[in-house]
């Protein structure tokens, strides 16, 4: 072999060697990953609590809040109260059921899942069979935070 060619040979080899290791170091030092089963559960979840509402149960809120971050958690927890007081007063009962999710977009942020539901909400003065069911299309930014994936945003979709 010539000079030429075993040099351009060890200039490859240590090319792949330096990208196996950088490769490596990234899958390593990598924040958390979380497969889309993973997002999806989360979403899911927290959409199915919010949907689901039960006036014996008034620590609901705070389980809501206690799932969620960011612009999310913050919108919520200004009105957590309220929420809480007005389906306690009402006596209100809603069966919340979650149609299907799907992730629509992932990042090395988090994920936009897409979610379908229906609920069906009845008030302690009111006839269940009488009350519509409501078909809800939600888009939820589900976020890693501090090993816990967490609801930073939820958006009413059309």
């Amino acid at each position: 072999m010539s000079r030429r060619t075993t040099t351009v040979a060890v200039v490859i080899a240590a090319a792949l060697v330096g990208t196996a290791a950088w490769a490596v170091w990234f899958a390593a030092s990598a924040p958390d990953r979380h497969s889309d089963d993973d997002y999806l559960r989360a979403a899911t979840q927290e959409v199915e609590l919010l949907v689901t509402a039960d006036a014996d149960d008034p620590d609901r809120a705070q389980r809501i809040l206690s799932r969620a971050t960011g612009p999310f958690r913050d919108s919520f927890a200004q009105s957590a109260d309220a929420y809480t007081e007005y389906i306690r007063q009402s006596g209100a009962e809603g069966d919340g059921e979650i149609d299907g999710a799907a992730v629509a977009g992932r990042s090395l942020r988090g994920a936009q899942v897409l979610v379908a539901a229906s609920v069906q909400v009845r008030t302690a003065d009111g006839d269940r069979d009488s009350e519509p069911v409501q078909q809800l299309r939600l888009r939820v930014t589900v976020v890693p935070e501090d090993g816990e994936l967490k609801v930073a945003g939820l958006v009413l979709v059309g």
